[in-house]
């Protein structure tokens, strides 16, 4: 093993044990360090006799040492230390942040590797199994080779894996403790060379540099100041010095700006702009991850560098579209904090280690044009390179080189690249379309694409394989005989009926994505139930709320794929649900006193976990692995697969190069009117371009006909739906000529979509197409209720549910919003309401209420605001703002003991504070939802679940 170790360090080129090494920096905490050679940055840390400790709750906390690794030759670090999520930092830019620097922790019986963007956010970038059992003390060791932008992970001796995501390859070196104790008894940095001093530039080279934030524009040079070097330097427009001259550190860029009249600061929620002639302020909103530096071009644009979200935004002025450039011709940008003018109008970037020249316009030229299903066209601006050229490989396949003619007007670089297959991905990549300084070695990032059917008729879709594996049972009595904990169940076995509820789930799920991505992504779900029960042994921890996809798991696996005739590197994805009894024992509880009765509660909306690619198991690097805990009825399967899975796809897409799929777990910062769970995920697939799908690099691409190019398949029972089982024309692309297209109707709702060949689905009178709410028969209106009146007349819509069908009505007035339900049974009311109508998740202005219902009484169970003002930070439920007193409750029932009907009202306040103005012609948006069992979850629902409806008040 220690032969074979050997050989993949020499071929990676990192450090080779067989060279004399250098120590660089060594401490073995025998006596308290001064504060000049560690810096506790965040959390508590104490130094004792032979070691640095801490005890935190918290993830991610630094020491950082004052010693400072150069990027000029490959150094590798050791460090003895012991904590189930220890680790270290190194790139660090300062001593009292963790913002632009790498981390290396262990992580529930793995490696996690990443880096901490400028606003001090997580990016995992390597996830590696353990070659071995973590023991009480580790030695962790990196390598770190910075010519080829990559580092090595190395525990006691054997690789874990290698990171070819190194960004910041300079900096300070720290120790990390996260969640528990971290103790640290000996830290090594050492390479096979000496010690390093700060790189010096001779005149006429190109100086190395990193972490600049400062660069001035002149005439035919820039300047900016070089940390590394504490220096000033002038460099020409090839990047070489032209002088340098050493100075004070210039003061950090900040995110504001005045030109003329005009201040403009920036902000994580938007701009401010003030005129100081008169004191006028006018906000504009738009969302920063973290602004670093502004710039005013006179009275048109405003130029912000987001380095968080590693982009350079123009905001026009006036008002019009905002732009953003994120440097994808270039590889994309690292960390752009500085900003100035050039005299060639153009933009000046300090972007980390490179100064990026671009166009005020921030556009990028490389595009790429399909010809023919065997030819594409790669066109862009080449920024005066004198050889341009496109590479390309097809997935799977070498890369080719090809030269590209350049037009002498237009400057516009071309080349066509015939000879390819049909239905097939490809990648390209340009050398770089922006002029850079140090020029060398600059290409893009990979554009990729999907070459359409040889056959015109015919579709592309994305078939994803996944397996959801199924742990019929749990035993619970290898680790709590009944003997010593009689309270303790022995475990649960799903019923067959639970068996088809996650068959229905998987069933679900992939019409949901199918449906969402307009038709292009297929789930394709192998289902396999294991029969053999899951032991807490099995599991790995006294109380398995989390599946870790141990050797057990990884066993199953291979099994399950083996009975449908594959492998598991067939699958991109598994889904394991398993079998979970809701009572065992936390382990600092009821193992020490049977007694005790601590359990960890899973509902609908909790429980489960997602491991995305690459993720730290056996089959990780190509597919990803979520685990459900089925608990009972309640625990809906069908939520817990879409949203989970989500962070499986999310991370797919990523390792395709779009990194710009949103957040399952952030709605609040993606932009449009939507509701919670279904509906957010929903919004989140319909969002992705088409191109995305196609050009996956996991899964297949398939085809199926398409004769009206509508794209929804015309007949093909490999797939979730099509035109035959929809009652659609294969020949017309809108069927009923209602003015939707049938991929339109398709999509009318998240779940379900309106009828192909009929003019009105929802029979109320109004064409789909003019419909704007074309699956729900009622109009999308409240009237106003008349003088003298407590309730509405009469209803609006029926819910047919379990509980047999109940009216619900609404109605307004000048002083509140009242609803009503008449059910059969009593039932609980949710509404939620967008008083805004700008997203359920945006603004200060979205209400839930939840009413409780038995025989006799209603009951306020919630009435508070849910504050979603910040486009960056989480929501919070200001449950200190609304008086539940205030709602104006009425419970009443009729009929006989054959017959008996139960009445509830809900009169809502008006609230112009928080947007629930009541006015003619006012538009909100709202969700309504019943239930027999009191569940904070689960609801019968009007509309789509989680669907809210805009409805304008008359």
């Amino acid at each position: 093993m220690t032969r074979s170790i050997t050989a993949v360090l020499a071929v990676l080129g990192l450090v080779s044990t067989l060279h004399a090494q250098h120590v660089w920096f060594a401490e073995d905490f025998s006596a308290p360090p001064p504060a000049s050679r560690w810096h506790a940055a965040t959390g508590s840390w104490a130094f004792a006799t032979g070691s640095a400790r801490l005890n935190t709750a918290a993830y991610d906390q630094l020491l950082a040492s004052g010693y400072y690794v150069y990027d000029t030759h490959p150094w590798s670090a050791e460090v003895s230390l012991r904590g189930t999520r220890a680790g270290l930092f190194f790139g660090l830019e300062d001593t009292s942040s963790r913002a632009l620097a790498h981390m290396v922790r262990f992580d529930d019986g793995s490696m996690l590797t990443g880096y901490f963007d400028a606003a001090g956010e997580f990016t995992a970038t390597g996830s590696f199994a353990l070659p071995s059992p973590q023991k009480e003390w580790n030695l962790l060791r990196i390598d770190v080779d910075p010519a080829h932008r990559r580092y090595s992970v190395s525990v006691d001796g054997v690789l874990a894996g290698v990171d070819t995501s190194l960004l910041f390859p300079s900096g300070f070196f720290g120790l990390q403790g996260s969640e528990g104790v971290s103790e640290f008894r000996s830290v090594r940095i050492f390479s096979d060379v000496a010690a390093p001093s700060a790189p010096r530039a001779h005149r006429g080279t190109v100086p190395r540099f990193n972490h600049v934030t400062f660069v001035r524009a002149g005439q035919n040079n820039v300047t900016i100041y070089n940390p590394e070097a504490r220096a000033y330097q002038a460099l020409d427009l090839q990047g070489k010095l032209l002088r340098e001259q050493n100075g004070r550190p210039p003061a950090p860029p900040e995110p504001r700006a005045r030109r003329g009249d005009l201040e403009v600061e920036a902000s994580a929620d938007g701009l401010t702009l003030t005129d100081t002639r008169d004191g006028a302020v006018r906000t504009v909103p738009v969302r920063f991850g973290h602004p670093t530096a502004v710039l005013v071009d006179a009275d048109t644009t405003i130029y912000v560098a987001d380095a968080a979200r590693r982009t350079i935004v123009a905001v026009p002025i006036h008002g019009g579209p905002i732009r953003t450039l994120e440097g994808k011709s270039i590889g994309g940008f690292l960390a752009p904090r500085g900003l100035d003018f050039s005299s060639r109008h153009q933009i000046v970037v300090a972007d980390y280690n490179r100064i990026v020249f671009v166009d005020g316009s921030l556009g990028e030229s490389p595009a790429v044009r399909i010809v023919h299903p065997t030819t594409i066209a790669a066109t862009w601006i080449p920024a005066g390179a004198p050889h341009p050229v496109v590479r390309l490989r097809r997935d799977g396949g070498a890369w080719k080189s090809f030269a590209a003619g350049t037009d002498k007007k237009s400057g516009e670089a071309s080349v066509l690249l015939p000879g390819l297959q049909p239905a097939a991905r490809y990648c390209v990549i340009f050398s770089n379309a922006f002029k850079v300084i140090p020029p060398a070695g600059v290409f893009s990032r990979e554009y990729r694409l999907a070459t359409p059917p040889a056959d015109s008729t015919h579709m592309l879709y994305a078939r994803l394989p996944v397996l959801c594996m199924v742990y019929r049972s749990i035993d619970y009595r290898d680790r709590y005989p009944a003997g010593r904990y009689p309270r303790v169940p022995p475990g649960r076995r799903l019923t067959d009926e639970d068996i088809e509820e996650l068959r229905q789930a998987c069933r679900f799920n992939a019409e949901f994505y199918f449906r969402n991505s307009g038709c292009r992504l297929l789930l394709d779900f192998d289902f396999f139930v294991v029969e053999e029960p899951l032991r807490l042994r099995d599991v790995g921890d006294q109380d398995p709320y989390w599946l870790s996809p141990n050797d057990r798991v990884a066993r199953d696996v291979e099994h399950a794929a083996q009975s449908f005739g594959k492998t598991p590197a067939r699958y991109a994805g598994v889904v394991v649900p398993y079998a979970w009894e809701n009572y065992p024992p936390h382990r600092t509880s009821a193992l020490a006193d049977p007694s005790k009765q601590d359990t960890v509660s899973i509902r609908q909306a909790y429980g489960g976990g997602t491991l995305g690619v690459p993720a730290p198991w056996k089959y990780g690097t190509g597919a990803g692995y979520t685990a459900n805990p089925f608990q009972d009825r309640f625990s809906r399967q069908d939520w817990l697969i879409t949203h989970e899975f989500h962070h499986q796809l999310d991370a797919l897409l990523d390792a395709s190069g779009e990194p710009g799929y949103y957040h399952a777990d952030q709605p609040w910062k993606m932009p449009g009117r939507f509701g919670e769970d279904f509906d957010f995920n929903a919004q989140i697939i319909r969002k992705a371009p088409v191109e995305w799908w196609l050009a996956m690099k996991f899964g297949t691409l398939e085809e199926t006909a398409d004769a009206d190019h509508d794209s929804v398949p015309d007949n093909d029972p490999r797939l979730p739906f099509d035109e035959k089982r929809l009652r659609g024309n294969p020949r017309r692309i809108d069927t009923d000529g209602d003015g939707l297209t049938d991929l339109a109707e398709v999509m009318a709702g998240s779940s379900r979509g309106t009828l192909l060949d009929n003019r009105d689905s929802d029979a109320d009178g109004i064409e789909d197409g003019a419909d704007p709410e074309p699956l729900y028969p009622f109009p999308p209106e409240i009237p106003r209720l008349p003088a003298g009146q407590l309730s509405p007349s009469r209803p609006f819509a029926t819910l047919h549910g379990s509980m047999g069908p109940a009216d619900l009505s609404w109605a307004w007035t000048d002083s509140a919003l009242t609803i009503a339900c008449d059910a059969p049974l009593p039932a609980g009311v949710l509404i939620q309401i967008d008083a805004s109508c700008d997203g359920w998740f945006h603004g200060f202005d979205n209400f839930q209420i939840r009413i409780g219902r038995d025989t006799v009484a209603a009951t306020v169970l919630d009435y508070y605001l849910r504050d979603c003002s910040s486009w960056t930070d989480p929501p919070r439920d200001r449950k200190d703002l609304l008086r539940p007193q205030d709602l104006k409750l009425i419970a009443g029932k009729t009929g006989d003991s054959t017959a008996v009907r139960y009445q509830t009202i809900v009169r809502i306040p008006r609230c112009d504070a928080y947007g629930l103005s009541l006015q003619r012609g006012k538009t909100i948006a709202i969700r309504l939802g019943l239930q027999t069992a009191t569940d904070r979850w689960v609801w019968e629902e009007l509309l789509e679940r989680n669907a809210m409806m805009k409805v304008a008040l008359k």
